[in-house]
C-alpha cells in the first residue's frame, strides 16, 4: 500500500472517529441548557494533534459553575470512548467552556 494510500485512510477513520465523538457529545450536553453550540478545532502537535471541543455560554455561568460540568462532560466522554474503541482519540480531546 502507498504512503498515499495509508494517510487517506487514517483520515476517513479520523472522520469517522470525529463523527460519532461529535455526535455523542451533543446528544450527552443536551440535558445543560446554558450550553450552546460545539465546534471542534484540531490543533497540530509536535507528536499529535490535539482536539479542542469549545462550548458557547449562553447563560454566562461563572468558571465555579461550569467545572464539574466540564468534569461531567469528560468521564462521560472517556467511558464512551472506551466503549466504542475510540479512547485513543479521547486522550488528544480537550474541552472549553
Amino acid at each position: 500500500m502507498l504512503i498515499g494510500e495509508i494517510m487517506k485512510k487514517v483520515y476517513e477513520n479520523l472522520e469517522e472517529t470525529q463523527e460519532i465523538f461529535m455526535n455523542e457529545l451533543k446528544d450527552f450536553t443536551q440535558k445543560y441548557d446554558f450550553l450552546g453550540e460545539i465546534t471542534l478545532k484540531v490543533e497540530p502537535d509536535i507528536d499529535t494533534l490535539d482536539f479542542i471541543y469549545s462550548f458557547e455560554n449562553l447563560n454566562g455561568k461563572r468558571m465555579d459553575e461550569l467545572s464539574p460540568v466540564v468534569v461531567e462532560i469528560s468521564r462521560h466522554m472517556r467511558e464512551f470512548s472506551k466503549q466504542n474503541n475510540i479512547y485513543d482519540y479521547f486522550v488528544d480531546v480537550c474541552f472549553f467552556l
